[in-house]
């Protein structure tokens, strides 16, 4: 059902559940944060494995990477359709289900006994860690009332899933190194068990009781086909060549499918999507820079590693010179709630790009003869711009979405978050790819300018909606 024009913008306090009072705030807390930190471990710990899993499979550099692509397909494709089921549903119920297909497609991957194998519990992975992240982010502002609590919530969130993000390759090294890869798997079964007994006894259930039931189908085709395009160009991009007819075609399905949807939408009765939720400045200006800034973070995240990499650094030593960054940034995200009595999310935001673009600058003055603290003080300056938008954009995102909209407004935020993710990591290595006529130096260097010039297109976006916010309250 489409929501009428006062709910789009006021928020609705009363669900399936009480969110005034909300008991077990850090139980709750603690119980969806197990869940949505697996997913974002997950996506970056198999990364440095791969080679390890190449070898011991008997298999191509091709059939590998689909491990990585499974994953990323299956979980770009299913974060707003899995946002609109939760609202329509029940969160905590979908949440649950997204434990115990997470939980079952690892244990799967763990005794893959071959390839072909691995690639489709690693897509069942995927369906789980969609519904992890997308519903996770939704429960928060849906069971703690406004004010202090949400805020703290909402910044540990984005804390703990930008240090799962950054600390994931330390952990797979470590396991990779001391184990085997198969543990990159086996130690998510134990975190499952534990969050889902935690989620079953102290989150409570919240949906939206007026929602229809009845399912969109043309909107659920058409933003799946779109995204599923989409990712599949940027994943492809450098394999078959950016202007490759293949790529091409995809990418030019995905633009036809970006155009129709709220056309398509327009027409439901019940739309998986209110595209007025895109009427929020907030929501757009927050869901914008989150793709800008996940395209500068992720891409110089894979780029840092592939240059300790080349400097003859194994893969743990190579992930122990990233950690002033995670840890840094996990520090800033603590005190988001103590930052935000003094800034607001949209300049803390800016503020935290800002000293992103700073920390890749400085990235690409390294040389050769780098030692722990040449990279820490550069990590550091990264850390602190990380821990500002990580902690920040959610709550930014969400900050007048109605809560009857939550789910599906927290799979789109996902959705722009997981795509930055991908496209940065496929266009900093095009990138990287094109300078190798260049020294090794240089290459690394141009690459991270222009991780810093995506981060600069952030800090251009929030100009010229602070611009228009300006230029209508000059107006009233």
């Amino acid at each position: 059902m489409a929501i009428p024009d006062s709910s789009i913008n006021k928020p609705v306090t009363t669900f399936s559940t009480q969110t005034q009072q909300t008991k077990h705030p850090r139980l709750i807390l603690t119980s969806v944060l197990l869940g949505a930190i697996m997913a974002f471990l997950d996506a970056t710990m198999v990364n440095i494995a791969l080679v390890n899993i190449q070898r011991q499979q008997h298999t191509t550099l091709l059939m590998v990477s689909w491990v990585l692509n499974a994953y990323n397909l299956t979980f770009a494709i299913l974060l707003i359709p899995v946002g609109w089921l939760a609202d329509q549903f029940g969160r905590k119920r979908l949440f649950l289900v997204g434990i115990v297909l997470f939980g079952v497609g690892s244990l799967v991957c763990a005794f893959s006994p071959s390839i072909a194998w691995l690639i489709v519990a690693r897509a069942v992975q995927g369906c789980g860690g969609a519904i992890l992240s997308a519903v996770g982010l939704a429960i928060i502002p849906t069971v703690f009332p406004p004010g202090e609590w949400r805020n703290t919530a909402m910044g540990i969130w984005g804390a703990a899933n930008g240090l799962a993000i950054a600390i994931g390759p330390v952990i797979g090294g470590a396991l990779v190194q001391f184990l085997d890869w198969e543990w990159i798997f086996l130690i998510n079964i134990p975190l499952c068990l534990v969050s889902l007994i935690m989620v079953f006894l102290y989150v409570p259930e919240t949906k939206d009781e007026k929602a229809s039931k009845k399912i969109d189908t043309p909107g659920l085709l058409v933003i799946s086909g779109t995204i599923l395009c989409l990712v599949l160009a940027i994943l492809q991009g450098n394999t078959w060549g950016w202007m490759s007819p293949g790529v091409l075609f995809l990418f030019a399905v995905a633009l036809a499918g970006l155009v129709s949807f709220p056309l398509v939408e327009q027409k439901q009765a019940y739309p998986m999507v209110d595209v007025r939720l895109f009427r929020l400045r907030s929501f757009t200006e927050a869901s914008v820079e989150t793709l800008l800034f996940a395209v500068a973070l992720m891409g110089a995240f894979v780029i840092f590693v592939l240059y300790l990499r080349d400097l003859g650094n194994n893969p743990l030593v190579a992930a122990l010179f990233l950690l002033p960054t995670p840890l840094t940034s996990f520090v800033v995200s603590l005190l988001a709630s103590k930052i935000g009595r003094w800034a607001s999310p949209r300049v803390a935001v800016s503020i935290g790009l800002g000293l992103l673009i700073i920390g890749l600058f400085c990235l690409s003055t390294l040389d050769s003869q780098l030692t722990l603290l040449d990279v820490s003080w550069r990590g550091a300056i990264l850390g602190i711009g990380m821990g500002l938008c990580f902690s920040n954009l959610p709550s930014f995102a969400l900050s007048e979405v109605s809560p009857a909209q939550a789910g599906v407004a927290s799979g789109i935020f996902s959705t722009a978050l997981q795509l930055g993710f991908t496209l940065g990591v496929a266009t900093l290595i095009s990138v990287l790819a094109s300078q190798h006529l260049s020294s090794l130096q240089h290459a690394f260097a141009v690459t991270w300018i222009v991780a810093a010039l995506f981060a600069g297109g952030g800090l251009i976006v929030a100009a010229l909606f602070s611009f228009k916010r300006f230029l209508v309250l000059s107006k009233t």
